[in-house]
């Protein structure tokens, strides 16, 4: 595979973009405490009993991983800060090396999709990444859950990490 594109080096920022992106976190701040607070929701209901409201609550949450994500990679860039790496330009991704998949959120409609990989990892390094078992998320598949614990786990990680980045970035300008 073709190693994705290469991302932004740190620069300094103005106090005006300083402040721009501020304004720009604090709009996305709902959504990412809603996204944290549905989380334990969910949670809860794959350990309790079946619920059949769970699919639609978990489609929920993947639409706005996709949303935040992005608006974070956007508020980055703004900040001149490193970004995701891109697939073919239209994908932000997320690489999950321990568990051989990739989380790719495409920059324009959002969805999320997963792309598993081999275990030869020369295969995946040889290959384009139209060749890998690329899936867009489903609430409605057979494996809704397992994907929806795939994605969660990468996108809940790289949240944390990209909303520290971001406002050490701010409070230091």
């Amino acid at each position: 595979m073709k190693s994705p594109e290469s991302p932004r080096k740190e620069t300094d920022i103005s106090h005006g973009q300083a402040a721009e992106a501020w304004l720009d976190l604090q709009t996305l701040t709902p959504e990412i405490d809603s996204i944290k607070e549905r989380r334990e929701s969910i949670l809860e209901l794959c350990s309790g009993s079946k619920n059949k409201s769970l699919p639609e609550i978990i489609n929920e949450q993947v639409s706005d991983y996709g949303r935040v994500i992005v608006g974070l990679e956007n508020i980055a860039e703004k900040l001149n800060l490193e970004t995701l790496p891109t697939v073919k330009q239209d994908y932000y991704c997320i690489h999950n090396s321990e568990n051989h998949y990739y989380i790719l959120i495409h920059r324009q409609s959002l969805a999320i999709y997963i792309a598993d990989f081999p275990n030869n990892t020369q295969a995946v390094n040889n290959a384009e990444m139209g060749d890998l078992s690329m899936r867009k998320f489903k609430h409605d598949s057979s494996n809704y859950i397992f994907d929806y614990l795939k994605i969660e786990s990468s996108c809940s990680r790289w949240l944390n990490h990209r909303l520290k980045d971001i406002k050490s970035k701010i409070l230091h300008n």
